[in-house]
């Protein structure tokens, strides 16, 4: 009974309770000075017929899973499948930013150390507090979360149809539509937000006290669909290969983090949808172990040490990630503007990383309104990389007879290809548009490891 939930549209608190009313206020050392200041709003759950967990048991959750396969002529398969899961809902949406679980968790802010000597040491850093000490000035405008009792449990549903083809008994051909669709899914909508206009923000809030708050619900929806090809060698002469390539695409409305909403403007919680920021829309990776033939077979010291290597390899080719312009003033003044107004494409025929995209595309949007440029609106570049592997067993059987040495030498990035990262999306500053980051670059590692 340590759980609190904020009731925006009665501006109330509903805090987690036994069946007599009895909250649980001495468990945390903090609540004895923040419950009087909120005493006046605070309800117990019972008495508003939520249960101490503040959720309704959703007993809707029927999960099956189906499948079917069919031999056709002339070595095809036909597979379908259908299936629903239930995620894991996250359940604590903030750890600690200033106030969000009243009365159980408060934050003194403002109180840094400093250099050179620290304002708090190990002996005073939790100074005794007098219920004097706790005001509402102190607390400065808390936030809190609007918690939907009554949501439903994501979940997710996925189905796939594919075809496989069996050539010479060692080659595999495959090709699969996959979809998914997620519903009931998270969604952090803005509360307490004022309308665009003049003036305070704080002051124009319809519920003073508080700051931003934020009403989670799981009204978000998803969907994923993908054509997805294979093909597959199994074990000839040596070779064993694995490659695969993906055409898809991933749209939700989640709006990213759903511990910070990235909803820009609560009353058009539809403009949000958009690419997921993880959709590349072709990925094409491929695989392979292979024995070399060089010398398989010779015995002696020439055959133990250039026979019987075995190489590796992995080669992933993507396309870039999704990624949205942004603003750094609140031109709408409410506190959540978060991109420009877009007046053009922004796409570059030829980019490169000190200008990927066309930042003349996007303008700060007038005082008072909210940008019109979507999400996840354009692509980063695109990544490619190979990693590569040599590795022997050198046979120990005078020391047993089933020991073997076996050396590794691994090459990650072995081509030391430049995978550059996402570009610098703030408009409004000097380095907007280009790319300041990429990732490692090539890697050798050399192992040995003894069996026996």
């Amino acid at each position: 009974n340590q759980a609190a939930s904020a009731h925006f549209a009665n501006r109330r608190i509903i805090v987690a309770s036994d069946a007599s009313g009895q909250m649980n206020l001495t468990s945390q050392q903090i609540s004895k000075y923040i419950y009087p200041l909120f005493a006046d709003i605070i309800v117990p759950s019972s008495k508003v017929g939520v249960p101490s967990s503040l959720r309704q048991l959703d007993t809707l959750n029927f999960a099956p899973r189906l499948g079917a396969a069919l031999q056709l002529p002339f070595k095809f398969v036909l597979r379908a499948g259908y299936g629903i899961q239930y995620p894991l809902e996250q359940g604590n949406q903030v750890l600690s930013t200033g106030v969000i679980n009243i009365p159980f968790l408060a934050d003194e802010l403002n109180q840094y150390n400093v250099t050179p000597l620290p304002t708090k040491t190990l002996v005073d850093f939790f100074p005794p507090y007098t219920l004097g000490d706790v005001t509402l000035a102190s607390l400065g405008s808390p936030s809190f979360f609007d918690l939907n009792p009554s949501r439903r449990n994501p979940y997710i549903q996925q189905y796939n149809l594919t075809i496989q083809k069996s050539l010479s008994g060692f080659l595999s051909l495959e090709v699969a539509y996959v979809g998914s669709k997620g519903t009931a899914l998270s969604l952090s909508t803005p509360l307490n937000t004022p309308l665009p206009g003049p003036g305070n923000i704080q002051a124009r809030r319809a519920w003073t006290i508080f700051g931003q708050g934020y009403y989670l619900d799981n009204t978000a929806n998803s969907n994923y669909n993908a054509l997805q090809t294979k093909v597959e060698v199994r074990n000839r002469r040596g070779l064993t290969l694995l490659s695969s390539y993906t055409y898809g695409k991933s749209i939700s409305d989640q709006g990213g983090d759903l511990q910070n909403s990235t909803v820009q403007d609560p009353n058009n919680v539809a403009a949000e949808r958009a690419r997921d920021g993880w959709d590349q829309r072709h990925l094409f990776v491929t695989s392979l172990t292979y024995e070399l033939p060089f010398l398989r077979h010779r015995q002696g010291l020439v055959g133990s040490i250039l026979g019987g290597w075995n190489a590796s390899s992995i080669i992933s080719i993507a396309s870039g990630l999704p990624f949205t312009p942004t603003i750094s003033v609140d031109s709408a003044n409410t506190g959540t503007s978060r991109r420009p107004d877009r007046v053009g494409s922004g796409r570059l025929s030829d980019p490169t990383i000190d200008r990927w995209f066309d930042v003349s595309a996007f303008t700060v949007p007038a005082q008072y309104t909210y940008g019109n440029s979507g999400n996840d609106i354009l692509d980063g570049p695109a990544t490619r990389n190979w990693d590569f592997g040599l590795l022997k067993n050198f046979a120990l059987r005078k020391i047993d007879e089933g020991a073997f040495l076996q050396f590794r030498a691994e090459f990650f990035n072995f081509t030391n290809t430049p995978n550059f990262g996402l570009p610098n999306t703030n408009i409004q500053t000097t380095t907007a548009g280009k790319i300041l980051s990429a990732g490692p670059a090539r890697v050798i590692q050399f192992g040995l490891k003894l069996s026996f």
